[in-house]
C-alpha cells in the first residue's frame, strides 16, 4: 500500500526514526471540495497493531498548517536540558544554573514555570 504527498510536520520530542500517522483524515463524503485535504491512512493499519513498519520517501511541495498547539509556550525553550558541575549545584543558588526561561505571552516577558 502507498500513500502519496501526505504533509508532514516535524513534532518536538518525536522520537527519532518514528513517523506518527494520525487515522481518520482524509474523509470526502459530506466535506466542501476545497476542505478535502486529509490523506486517509487506513489502508497501512494491518493486524490491529499499535505500529506498523513502513518506508518513507521525501517528495516535492509546500503545505500550511495551522498549529496552535502550546504555541505560546515553546518560544525561548531551546535549553531545557541544564549542565553545571556537582561543586556549582552544591554551592550556588538554583538560578544560577538553573535560569527560568521567559516567553513573550501577550507582549509581555513571562517566566515559564
Amino acid at each position: 500500500t502507498v500513500l502519496e504527498r501526505v504533509p508532514v510536520f516535524i513534532q518536538p520530542g518525536q522520537a527519532r526514526g518514528v513517523v506518527s500517522l494520525a487515522l481518520g483524515y482524509g474523509k470526502k463524503e459530506g466535506v466542501q471540495r476545497e476542505m478535502q485535504v486529509g490523506v486517509n491512512a487506513y489502508p497501512l493499519y494491518q493486524d490491529f497493531k499499535s505500529y506498523q513498519n513502513v518506508s518513507i520517501e521525501k517528495a516535492g511541495g509546500v503545505h500550511e498548517f495551522a498549529c496552535l498547539q502550546l504555541h505560546t509556550t515553546l518560544m525561548g525553550r531551546e535549553d531545557i536540558v541544564k549542565e553545571t558541575t556537582l561543586e556549582i549545584f552544591n554551592s550556588q543558588d538554583s538560578h544560577v544554573w538553573n535560569h527560568m526561561p521567559q516567553v513573550s505571552l501577550n507582549h509581555v516577558e513571562t517566566p515559564v514555570t
